[in-house]
């Protein structure tokens, strides 16, 4: 073979070698361009997979919130509601207790006023006798003592006996209302149970644990334990929250 022959043949052997390796890059940045596409894609799926739960996510916690807001108002507006209707229910009960106290000084004073009075007519009636007694020395008994007097037959013989005599029986005929003396009762004082018992017979239409601390002066884990214990012995009813008189069973 000459020189231009070898020549020849390299240079087609070159160019088949350009040719298979342009052909090889050509490949291989396809393959390369296939595969970022892929990434970008799952990339993408990735991204919107986030926004997705993210965007589901913050609904969730927008509605929790939300419920939990409405739950909020819910509970302020039921509690200024049980606040205001205790403060109509004790002063519903403040009037008539008031009222009843007003009634009990009235007849207080009425029953003393009729003491007193009575008190001084007796005293009255004793100084004119007195009276009587320094200026005659003889006294006129009233209508009773004179019949009593007839019955016994007692006769006045001097006037020194009849003054004795007459003064005797006029002080003893003087009608003075003695009031029998009552004997204070000892005062025994309430035990708590007996007090938390007190407080719901006095309130028919249901009482809470937490209006008998202020005026027990208790704490309310302690009232609500002898309320419970009220409550199984029978002395009082529940319904929810609030405790209630037992009705008393008549016939």
């Amino acid at each position: 073979m000459g020189l231009a022959s070898e020549m020849k043949n390299l240079s087609e052997e070159i160019v088949a070698s350009y040719k298979q390796r342009i052909r090889e890059n050509e490949d291989s940045y396809k393959q390369r361009i296939r595969e970022n596409e892929e990434l970008v894609i799952e990339v993408q799926k990735t991204l919107d997979g986030f926004r997705k739960d993210h965007q589901e996510m913050a609904a969730a916690l927008r509605a929790g919130l939300d419920k939990d807001e409405k739950n909020r108002l819910k509970e302020s507006v039921e509690l200024r509601k049980n606040l205001s209707d205790g403060e109509v229910e004790r002063r519903k009960e403040f009037v008539p207790f008031m009222k009843n106290i007003k009634n009990d000084v009235k007849n207080l004073k009425k029953a003393v006023a009729e003491d007193l009075e009575g008190a001084s007519a007796a005293w009255e009636k004793m100084s004119e006798i007195l009276a009587q007694l320094r200026k005659t020395g003889v006294v006129t008994p009233p209508k009773e003592v004179v019949r009593k007097a007839e019955k016994k037959e007692v006769k006045i013989e001097t006037p020194a006996e009849a003054v004795k005599e007459t003064t005797v029986e006029a002080v003893k005929e003087i009608p003075v209302e003695v009031q029998p003396k009552v004997e204070p009762k000892p005062v025994v004082p309430m035990t708590l149970e007996e007090k938390v018992l007190d407080f719901i017979n006095k309130h028919p239409k249901g009482a809470r644990i937490s209006e008998m601390e202020k005026p027990l002066g208790e704490t309310r884990m302690k009232l609500g334990f002898i309320a419970k214990n009220l409550l199984n012995e029978g002395k009082v009813l529940k319904i929810e929250n609030i405790y209630y008189p037992k009705p008393s069973i008549e016939g």
